[in-house]
């Protein structure tokens, strides 16, 4: 056994896989074709083979994260570099401290964010379906081992190499490894001979060998502005105490938290969503399911349970048998079967039995484990199966469902597909199951009198030719206890839910009734093929509406990628729907969308409101310090209403920890009773731009309003010389205004990040401690008092000095930027402002190409292709995240 940290050995064959027959592989692999590793040797395997994936590319590269926090405090080290310099040693140490505590706090706090993302990523990853001690289970790729038997469907990731020893119409896409543009077909058996090309191994299936991005530019450009305006200002007579002014108000207008807030508001988000069973593959789906105005939603398995149960069969010339008292769809042996006055077993009837249990791949088992039974395969087979678990009878060949040629043939050409291409005739059979909300399936058959043949070579055409009608079969699949709610909830949050469903028109309506789905408008979809996905996207897409749609099937990649939030389904979707899809559900609900939208939503709005507190202390200090420039002292300097470190201390620190508590709000009651907002727009509404602006110049007039009162209303206007750099006698007073302002920047900043838990609501309407994070206001608002009287780092490093009867302005100040902000907010709410909910709520799309009647009736199909069932055996493991081979 190799310890883990020599990295993943490969299993050594007497010859290469491909030339061996696969009893021989299995044989030197030490594993079971019929049940597969034993858990014990599973885990043997693993430790002695290691994970399934290719050494490097793990993790959160660590020297990334701290690159990007150094040349995030660049221009802090050049105001160092700058301080150093001039040998100003108190100053340097000061910033040095600063850069240090930024760095080593945004360090931590991303690379604990960058890993929990990863980690929730992880979880949407390619999964395998493995036969373990008789028991299919569904596993991490990363963890499939050498010997494990893996059974592929449709739209599967190859999760390592295999060797194929059962496969039924499999076709695998090997263009990486080959070259091949077109999909190439694989059989179990014979061995090939001699050493042949990748290309040409027909007996092996392969993995792989190997918006606020414009605040920034425009802040930028911004502080070079202001930078030249302090440098105009002091006839650019340019000492090392203006550059550090200048540097400080550039970090004054640009907020340096804003990235490490966003950063841990999108892993927590992330983090939620998952407990709420959701996984988010893409960060830009976590932004655009606030805004969704349009869900897409398939009916079976997401609107209702996924367990299908044959409730009805009418056997012609008989009547109608019926199912009942059963919601196991695993159990052959719950329910009871009435027949009425019906016989109880007739030729007809077994006939019927006979060829729908033929026309099945699905497989019941009593799991003697979890002592529960246990069904594989597709739900629709799965209710046949249970409906009759007949005697094992061999399968020559299976011709595979196709939408545009809807049925599937076996041994006796046996059929089962749609009724509308089976039988044209049956109209009122068919209506009366489909009335009750029962899938309708025709069951037929045709015996072929013919010698033995090559099944595979036996023309499609011929098989299905001359069918016998054995019956009718009414699937029922129940809606979700959950749905309705659901549903009523989108209505209220101004989502319209469309289902799509390739259900008979009938069985759609009773499905949507039970889960008030029927507006005045039709809004369900009935016979719906892939590409009528796409063309509904493109529909809503035409008429301005941002839509989220659901699949879980290979040909539904297209519309999962056109949509503008694709989600593909955790339990029966595809490999190939997951990874063209943004989110993935893991428990297949669509209630789980819904929380995924709340979520989404939340989340804006946490982001619009730490935005919108870190650019308020940004115009409020920038406002201050430009007007400020036009303090001058008797030499004609500037003399600066805050000094550098000052701006530091409040920007880099007081304002950042409570923006991270609002990156972290709970949802607000109302946040599903609202329309979804402008995508186009983003966070930088008209509200939030003009809410920045009346903020920020009421907390600036406020600070500068102290300075002023300070130094001319109380004081004699004696702004001293050189008080920019040192104390002295003659700047006592503007030194005691410095500490008024910072005091009083500092409370107002933090009792800004309460106000603005609502951006329309009173502050006095809610409780301000009703949330997991606690704002460290007290805790900030206290530690104003040591920077301001500790001797030496108050005049020596901070340029201000101890106050006495300053302190009421500070105080006074508080309760003057509340009143301003609540009257603010009431202006907004009497009279309207920036309420859009009027406008933006959902109008009755009239304009729809629905309106042809109650449901729409798709009438064009795509192929799909080829649905194949493949077992094999894993052999060399390989990576599972690059380029990786398509079933």
């Amino acid at each position: 056994m190799a310890p883990k940290g020599s990295g993943p050995q490969k299993p050594s064959f007497s010859q290469p896989p491909y030339l061996l027959s696969a009893d021989q592989v299995a044989q030197e692999l030490g594993t079971n074709l019929e049940t597969g590793l034993s858990p014990p040797q599973a885990k043997q395997s693993l430790d002695q083979y290691g994970e399934n994936k290719l050494e490097g590319g793990e993790g959160v590269p660590v020297w990334k994260v701290f690159i990007k926090q150094i040349s995030n405090a660049m221009v802090l080290i050049i105001a160092m570099a700058l301080s150093y310099g001039v040998k100003d040693w108190i100053e340097g140490g000061v910033i040095t401290a600063v850069i240090f505590l930024n760095v080593t706090i945004g360090f931590f706090q991303e690379y604990r964010a960058e890993k929990t993302m990863d980690s929730l990523r992880s979880l949407s990853s390619p999964t395998a379906a493995v036969l373990r001690d008789g028991n299919l289970d569904h596993i991490a790729s990363i963890i499939v081992v050498p010997g494990d038997i893996v059974e592929l469907k449709t739209g599967d990731v190859v999760p390592a190499d295999l060797r194929l020893f059962e496969a039924m119409n499999f076709e695998t896409d090997e263009a990486l490894l080959t070259g091949e543009s077109l999909p190439v077909f694989k059989e179990p058996e014979p061995p090939i001979e001699g050493e042949v090309g990748v290309g040409d191994r027909t007996n092996m299936a392969f993995s792989s060998s190997t918006k606020l991005a414009k605040l920034a530019y425009c802040l930028l450009l911004c502080a070079v502005v202001l930078a030249i305006i302090v440098f105009a200002a002091n006839k650019f007579r340019i000492p090392h105490e203006v550059v550090i002014y200048a540097i400080s108000l550039g970090i004054a207008i640009i907020p340096e938290s804003l990235i490490a807030v966003l950063t841990i508001t999108m892993a927590v988000g992330m983090k939620t969503m998952v407990k709420r069973k959701v996984i988010v593959r893409k960060l830009d789906a976590l932004e655009a399911l606030g805004g969704v105005s349009n869900i897409c939603s398939d009916k079976t398995g997401t609107l209702t349970q996924g367990r299908m149960i044959t409730r009805k069969a009418w056997v012609p010339g008989v009547g109608i048998y019926t199912v009942d008292r059963t919601e196991e769809a695993a159990n052959p042996t719950s329910g009871d079967f009435e027949d009425g006055s019906l016989p109880e077993m007739v030729p007809e009837l077994a006939a019927f039995l006979h060829s729908s249990a033929l026309c099945n791949l699905a497989t019941v088992r009593f799991d003697n484990t979890k002592k529960r039974w246990q069904a594989t395969g597709d739900p629709t087979e799965t209710a046949g199966r249970h409906f009759r678990n007949t005697r094992s009878t061999a399968t020559l060949r299976e011709c595979p469902l196709y939408s545009r040629n809807p049925t599937t043939g076996d041994t006796l050409s046996s059929q089962k597909g749609l009724l509308r291409e089976l039988l044209t005739f049956a109209q009122t059979q068919m209506t009366i199951l489909a009335d009750q909300g029962l899938r309708v399936l025709a069951i037929a058959r045709r015996t072929i009198d013919r010698p033995r043949v090559d099944w595979n070579e036996f023309p499609r055409d011929e098989v299905e030719q001359s069918l016998t009608l054995m019956g009718l079969a009414g699937l029922y699949d129940p809606p979700r206890l959950e749905t309705k709610d659901a549903v009523r909830k989108c209505t209220n949050a101004g989502i319209q839910v469309h289902m799509l469903t390739g259900d008979h028109p009938s069985t759609a309506r009773v499905i949507a009734r039970e889960v008030d789905q029927l507006p005045a408008l039709p809004f369900v979809i009935a016979r719906c093929a892939p590409n009528t996905k796409v063309r509904m996207i493109d529909a809503l897409h035409r008429r301005g509406r941002y839509a989220a749609m659901t699949g879980d099937g290979v040909n539904d990649s297209p519309s999962l990628k056109r949509a503008d939030v694709g989600i593909a389904m955790g339990l029966a979707g595809s490999d190939v729907a997951k990874s063209a899809s943004d989110i993935v559900l893991t428990d297949d609900n669509f209630e789980s969308i819904v929380n995924a939208v709340e979520e989404g939503r939340r989340m804006f709005d946490n982001i619009q409101k730490f935005i919108l507190h870190l650019l308020v202390s940004n115009v409020g200090e920038v406002m201050l310090l430009i007007i400020g420039l036009a303090f001058r002292d008797r030499d004609n300097f500037s003399v600066f209403p805050l000094a550098p470190l000052e701006i530091l201390w409040i920007n880099m620190l007081t304002s950042s920890f409570p923006a991270f508590g609002l990156g972290l709000e709970k949802a607000t009651s109302d946040i599903m009773r609202r329309p979804p907002h402008d995508t186009k727009v983003g966070v930088f509404t008209k509200q939030i731009l003009v809410d920045m602006v009346v903020y920020g110049t009421i907390m600036g007039a406020c600070s500068l309003c102290t300075f002023v009162i300070i130094i001319y209303g109380v004081g004699n206007g004696n702004l001293g010389v050189n008080c920019n750099s040192k104390y002295s006698s003659e700047c006592d007073l503007v030194f005691r205004a410095r500490a008024a302002v910072f005091a009083q920047l500092t409370w107002l900043i933090l009792i800004s990040a309460w106000e603005f838990k609502s951006i329309r609501r009173s502050m006095f309407r809610f409780d301000p401690y009703q949330t997991e994070h606690r704002f460290p206001f007290f805790r900030d608002a206290i530690s104003v008092f040591p920077i301001v009287y500790i001797p030496g780092l108050n005049t020596g490093v901070f340029k201000h000095k101890g106050i006495t009867w300053e302190w009421a302005l500070s105080f006074g100040a508080v309760p003057v930027f509340v009143c301003g902000v609540e009257a603010w907010k009431f202006i907004k709410r009497k009279y309207g402002l920036f309420n859009n909910r009027q406008s933006d709520r959902v109008k009755k799309d009239a304009s729809l190409s629905l309106r042809q009647g109650f449901f729409t009736v798709a009438k064009t199909m795509t192929r799909t292709s080829s649905a194949g069932i493949s077992r094999s055996t894993t052999m060399e493991k390989r990576s599972v995240v690059k380029g990786d081979e398509v079933v």
